[in-house]
């Protein structure tokens, strides 16, 4: 089947038009009446008539579209009735109603018919088509195409007037009869889109113009629709402009303790760079403003602009612009508590301001982490601190825990834990009166230690803090994730329990998600926790180099499709069989 770009070949097949018959501007632009508009009066037929003799039952196909059915309609598309008339000549005019997708076919009747490919038709039923025993077997017909009415579109406005914020307004063109057309904008921020009121939507009879909000100055763009012949009309949009505005990204900053060190955060604005202030209330706050990569709102606005026939620059309000405002404290704070200050970015003519509240932390031990895990294996731990001056203590709660300094970072080692138990130990940093702890917890297994605690078995296969962990147990069958293809929610990457959960509420899961039952079959004889991990889950095992962390996670994808973890993380139809392991926390 044709594939024509039915609205937006307008243009070249207008000029072609133009091109065969001669015709001057003046003629174009000049109105004429139609001269198929009397049904009454024999006309000849338009340029590109196509005869046609059809066969009824499918036997012949008009452009690969339309047919005549077995009851003798049209079909194969949309079609309209004109009624009687002269020829193909008076059908003229595209209507917005009696539109269906079958047409009775009758001798002396005009049509107009649409196909969603190939667009517009003009169809003329000259005579019916009978056999040897006078049976109604076809008809002849005539048509043309693309079919363009002469009639000119009538726009209810020339100009449409949006507010700051934008939004999105329907105009309807005020015509009888649909008039085929092309649309566009002149401006990227003003969309236009073809809109219809009418009971099908290739029967379009207006226009939809969206405006996205305006941060700048008043802004102007057209509208352009190409109708017949070649003839365009324009409708001017216009915006409103954004009153001066000051704004900042956060209003609020935390500053650590020692001096020196920059925090940085936006200011948007359409104020010129030179035409705003920074200030400090306090003087151990020091705050300036710098322009990213260089004034870009001082270079939009040299563009002129005009009031009336008065060449004016507008300064204040043209734009949007983004400014760094970098603030840091000069000394360090000694103090005992917290000090605080405000930062105030203003216009300079006092009409705008936005305020930053600064909080400089008091003189404190700084470490990365205050608890760390380790396996039952010696190894150790960095943690960085703010010890550059080298003057922080550290003391140990055991001897299995030991630690040293590389440079401003602590190093916390520990032995081999061979007692068979979970172990807690403390590092205490401390500096002048201040002073914080480390927990350190080593526990009685390693990753891949078997796992046997009252009747559970498994394997060790993550450690996740404070001496808990996850073990892991491989199932020998390949399952389907589901054998349905619905959405049920078990999407966290991370939490293969909630998941777990979610399916184990849908009623008959049973039958419905056989890796899930197969899960939760361990959970017999007293044993609870078992789930289908999550696809994070299976990644972190993966990473710990367990060889059987493949397969099936619990992580829903789509509709049809899950997670699952093969070389990497995948996804594949739910009602694929494949590989699980479960595991469970202790």
């Amino acid at each position: 089947m044709k594939k024509h770009c039915f609205y937006f070949s307008l243009l070249a097949i207008a000029a072609m038009a133009v091109a065969a018959t001669s015709c001057s501007k003046e003629e174009i632009d000049t109105p004429v009446t139609d001269p198929g508009s009397d049904p009454t009066v024999e006309v000849p037929d338009p340029e590109g008539t196509i005869t046609l003799s059809m066969r009824n039952n499918k036997r012949t196909y008009l452009d690969d579209n339309f047919y005549i059915d077995d009851a003798d309609n049209f079909s194969g598309g949309y079609f309209v009735s004109l009624g009687e008339m002269k020829g193909l000549g008076n059908v003229t005019r595209i209507p917005k109603h009696g539109w269906s997708n079958k047409a009775a076919v009758a001798p002396g009747t005009g049509y107009v018919a649409y196909d969603s490919y190939d667009g517009f038709y003009r169809l003329f039923v000259t005579s019916y088509t009978v056999n040897s025993m006078n049976e109604i077997i076809g008809a002849d017909v005539k048509y043309q195409t693309p079919f363009y009415p002469t009639e000119a579109i009538k726009l209810p406005l020339q100009v449409l007037e949006f507010g700051q914020d934008g939004g999105a307004q329907n105009i309807v063109f005020g015509n009888e009869n649909i008039i085929p057309f092309s649309v566009s904008s002149s401006a990227d921020w003003c969309q236009v889109y073809t809109s219809s009121t009418l009971n099908y939507n290739f029967l379009i009879d207006g226009i939809i113009v969206e405006v996205t909000p305006n941060e700048g100055a008043q802004r102007e763009a057209t509208v352009s629709i190409l109708g017949s012949n070649n003839n365009v009309q324009q409708i001017s949009i216009i915006q409103a402009g954004a009153e001066p505005y000051l704004s900042l990204s956060q209003d609020t900053l935390s500053l650590p303790y020692t001096a020196g060190s920059v925090r940085s955060l936006i200011i948007m604005t359409n104020y010129y760079f030179d035409d705003l202030s920074v200030t400090s209330s306090a003087e151990w706050c020091q705050a300036t403003l710098e322009s990213n990569g260089g004034d870009m709102l001082a270079c939009m606005n040299e563009q002129v602009r005009f009031k009336g026939k008065e060449r004016i620059t507008d300064k204040s309000n043209y734009g949007t612009s983004s400014y760094t405002l970098s603030v840091s404290a000069s000394s360090d704070n000694d103090g005992e508590t917290p000090r605080e200050a405000t930062v105030t970015v203003a216009s300079k003519d006092g009409s705008n301001k936005a305020e930053l509240k600064v909080k400089q932390e008091r003189f404190d031990v700084v470490l990365s982490a205050e608890e760390v895990q380790f396996e039952r294996t010696p190894s150790y731990r960095i943690i960085n601190t703010g010890n550059t001056a080298g003057d922080y203590i550290v003391t140990s709660s055991t001897d299995w825990c030991t630690y040293s300094w590389s440079g401003s970072d602590l190093v916390v080692r520990v032995f081999p834990n061979e007692t068979g138990e979970d172990r807690v130990a403390e590092l205490t940093v401390s500096v002048a009166t201040r002073s914080k702890t480390i927990t350190v917890y080593q526990s009685r297994y390693a990753i891949e230690d078997a796992y046997s605690v009252d009747g559970i078995e498994g394997t060790v296969g993550i450690l996740t803090g404070q001496n808990h962990g996850k073990i892991y147990s491989s199932l020998s069958n390949s399952y389907a994730w589901s054998t349905e293809e619905v959405l049920t929610g078990a999407n966290s990457a991370t939490d293969g329990e909630y998941n777990m959960n979610v399916i184990l509420q849908i009623p008959g899961y049973e039958t419905l998600y056989p890796a899930f039952k197969a899960v939760a079959d361990l959970n017999t004889n007293g044993a609870t926790g078992w789930y289908l991990p999550a696809i994070n889950e299976l990644e972190e095992l993966d990473n710990n180099g367990i060889s059987e962390a493949w397969g099936w996670s619990s992580t829903e994808y789509d509709s049809t499709q899950a997670n699952d973890y093969i070389y990497g993380i995948s996804h594949s139809y739910k009602t694929s069989k494949m590989h699980i392991i479960a595991i469970k926390k202790f």
